[in-house]
């Protein structure tokens, strides 16, 4: 032994500061400093109970037990909690809430037992910086919370050591990117929550690598001005197929979509209200799509264009002749004016290409949309009122030969100015009448409201299926709809009702010819009327027919979408688009002038050969009657 005001002195010769005698730490091989104590002093550290033993204050509440009674892991809460946290066991499990200025300084004095560990500075404005390795020690955790921090960004390798780790969320701070390997040590992570982030962009590729087992992604920035995430290709393509994804845009969804292989649409949500209808890719869907809407765009512009010229230049015979061509002059006008929609819908598909859902939002405010939505809607509802009004000529024309109401060029001219200025009402003034943020052209990327898809009626928050390990106050809430309503109601009055009666009166129309065409022919009697009763029947089923096709499936598939029995999807609505609603403006020309100017001339030569150059005057409503009728009119 030496002075104790001077050190102490081991056995084995070393020598000690005095302060090393009964401090309760075995300095000396042999233990002698501990020898003859009394009591041990220990301040900075932790003194075992019921023992001369103490152990330095970070082995406290570290997983692992070094007093001889196992109290270095007992009331954590009490031993290992910093002045500016709140800890308590939850089950059994360690947790700690730092809520009041935390620094790097505070998470090392935390228990490294600590199962939920959540950082955020509530008073103090300034940000603070994570450090890599700075939860190297916490082998234990599973949930981390460093939202609201004001963080500007995330070193990689902040998550060292955090194998356990199965949830994380990173909401609230003031990171501009997400760059490579920030995620890369957290193997086992099954929730990663980002949101209020307005500022982030995804920089690098493989963005989330190291997260093989991650099976809910929540990435919602809550950006008001609706740009798109600036997410690098293939930045998600190291995430699982079986990822569910929580997004407030559907762009980061197609995003999703085309980096992970085998990722379905299906398990990406949206947390904002979205437009019914939307897609990923380009604007037509597949080749098919693409090759049908510029082959029948130009069909109606060419065919139509044709029909009109020809039509304008054969003014010749009498009134009845002349108000049938007016009336078909104009139809092929309303036909033409579908080819230039079809036409803009093909030439932004080719514009935009496969960046077509980055830019979806931007194209459907567009005012190449509206105006394609605009024609559209001019077009389709024209063609119908002019159908009408050469229908109902046809029926008074053949059905009452005798009736003083005739429509005459005069008045053919006022029904024909009604009719477009109808048309023009209805496919203008919603325009007018809505604001910039209005869905009427901008309800579907082909920019044309059918009646075919509903939207919601309003929305709620629901707590999603993301286990929060910080109660319910932290729960992550996800926006949902409630009911369903019609997502233009416009369109329910045009193609439920307007399209729907007209329909309706073309159908009943051609109806009463064949009817009157029958009876003429029993009352004739004449073998050869049997032929031009069939040639009759042809002709009127192409008019009710293509009607029928063009009108019909729009009517009949929004009837049952409104009513909920079915759901037009995305890929349905464009093919309705492309195939149904043209048919009419496409083939008209062709089935109806074109080819009633052949049969014709075919009709006549035989005719004045058989009889000389002489011919009769048919009976009035007779079979000859009615197919003269019909093919001076038939271009419906």
């Amino acid at each position: 032994m030496t002075d104790g005001q001077s050190g102490f002195l081991c056995e084995e010769g070393a020598c000690l500061v005095a302060s090393a005698k009964c401090d309760g730490f075995l300095d000396c091989l042999n233990g002698e400093d501990e020898d003859d104590c009394a009591e041990v002093y220990c301040p900075s550290d932790y003194h075992c109970s019921r023992t001369k033993t103490c152990i330095v204050f970070e082995n406290v509440c570290d997983g692992k037990i070094d007093c001889e009674h196992g109290d270095d892991e007992v009331e954590c809460d009490n031993k290992r909690c910093p002045n500016n946290c709140s800890c308590s066991y939850v089950e059994g499990e360690f947790h700690v809430i730092c809520s009041h200025d935390w620094g790097p300084g505070d998470v090392q004095d935390i228990a490294k037992i600590t199962v939920a560990l959540k950082l955020t500075r509530q008073r103090n404005h300034s940000s603070i910086q994570l450090v890599p390795g700075l939860f190297k020690e916490f082998k234990l955790l599973r949930s981390l919370s460093v939202a609201y921090n004001k963080l500007h960004e995330i070193p990689p390798g902040t998550f060292y050591g955090l194998g356990n780790l199965t949830y994380l969320n990173v909401s609230g701070n003031e990171m501009t990117e997400i760059v490579a390997d920030t995620f890369s040590e957290l193997q086992n992570l099954e929730a990663l929550i980002i949101t209020d982030a307005p500022e982030l962009r995804i920089a690098a590729k493989n963005a989330f690598a190291g997260l093989p087992n991650l099976k809910t992604l929540v990435l919602v920035r809550d950006v008001a001005d609706g740009d798109p995430l600036d997410a690098k290709y293939g930045a998600f393509s190291s995430l699982p197929a079986s990822t569910k994804a929580v997004v407030d845009d559907y762009r980061l969804c197609c995003n999703l979509l085309r980096d992970i292989p085998g990722f379905q649409i299906g398990n990406c949500h949206t947390t904002q209200s979205q437009p019914p209808l939307n897609l990923c890719g380009s604007l037509m869907q597949n080749y098919g799509l693409r090759v049908c809407m510029w082959v029948l765009g130009i069909s109606a512009l060419f065919g139509n264009f044709v029909v009109i010229v020809w039509r304008l230049r054969h003014q010749e015979g009498n009134e009845v002749k002349k108000t049938h061509s007016l009336l078909i002059a104009n139809l092929a006008v309303s036909d033409f004016i579908m080819g230039v929609y079809m036409l803009i819908i093909a030439a932004a598909d080719i514009h935009y290409g496969e960046r077509y859902s980055s830019q979806a939002a931007q194209w459907r405010t567009s005012a190449p949309c509206k105006a394609a939505g605009v024609l559209s809607v001019l077009s389709s509802e024209a063609s119908v009122f002019f159908v009408t009004m050469i229908s109902l000529d046809c029926l008074l024309g053949i059905v009452f030969p005798f009736a003083r109401m005739k429509l005459g060029e005069t008045s053919a001219i006022k029904f024909i100015a009604v009719g477009w200025v109808t048309a023009l009402c209805l496919s203008i003034v919603p325009t007018l009448v809505v604001d910039s943020n209005s869905d009427v052209y901008g309800l579907s990327d082909v920019c044309i409201g059918l009646p075919l898809t509903t939207k919601a009626d309003g929305v709620q928050l629901e707590p999603s299926d993301v286990n929060n390990p910080f109660g319910d106050a932290d729960a992550l809430q996800i926006v949902s709809s409630t009911g369903q309503k019609p997502a233009w109601i416009l369109s329910i009055v045009m193609f439920l009702g307007i399209n729907l009666c007209c329909f309706l009166v073309v159908l009943v129309c051609y109806i009463a010819i064949f009817i009157k065409a029958k009876r003429s022919a029993s009352q004739i009697r004449k073998n050869s009327n049997r032929d031009s009763e069939i040639k009759m029947a042809v002709k009127m089923a192409l008019i009710v027919g293509t009607d029928f096709a063009c009108w019909m499936p729009v009517i009949i598939l929004g009837i049952l979408s409104q009513t909920g029995a079915v759901h037009v999807g995305a890929e349905v609505y464009s093919w309705i688009v492309v195939l149904v609603l043209p048919i009419n403006s496409s083939l008209n020309p062709y089935l109806y002038t074109i080819y009633s100017s052949v049969m014709a001339k075919r009709s006549v030569q035989p005719s004045n050969v058989k009889s000389g150059n002489k011919v009769s005057k048919p009976q009035t409503g007779s079979i000859e009657t009615v197919n003269s009728s019909l093919s001076d009119s038939k271009h419906i």
